[in-house]
C-alpha cells in the first residue's frame, strides 16, 4: 500500500522528492517519532529500505527493495514474513 500512495501523489504530480519525504519524514513528524527516526543522522535508529534504482528519477523503483536494516540490523527479506 506504501508504495501505491508514493505512486498516487507522483501521478498527482507532487514532485518525488516531496512525495518521499512525505512517506517517510513528514510522516514521523506527524507520529511524533521524529526524534528517532526519519531521517539518516548519527544518533538515530538506522532503519533503511535499499532499493536496485533511483525513486528520486521513477518512483516506482520503491517497489525494487534490495535490502531492509532495521534498528542498524540486516534483516534477510525471507524472514520478514515468517
Amino acid at each position: 500500500a506504501f508504495h501505491w500512495h508514493l505512486q498516487s501523489w507522483v501521478a498527482a504530480t507532487f514532485p518525488i522528492p516531496v512525495a518521499l519525504q512525505g512517506g517517510t519524514y513528514n510522516s514521523d513528524l506527524l507520529l511524533r517519532i521524529y526524534n528517532r527516526t526519519g531521517l539518516i543522522r548519527k544518533g538515530l535508529e538506522a532503519n533503511l529500505l535499499l532499493v536496485d534504482g533511483n525513486p528520486l528519477k521513477d518512483i516506482k523503483q520503491t517497489e525494487s527493495i534490495q535490502r531492509v536494516i532495521f534498528k542498524g540490523e540486516r534483516i534477510d527479506r525471507p524472514d520478514l514474513f515468517e
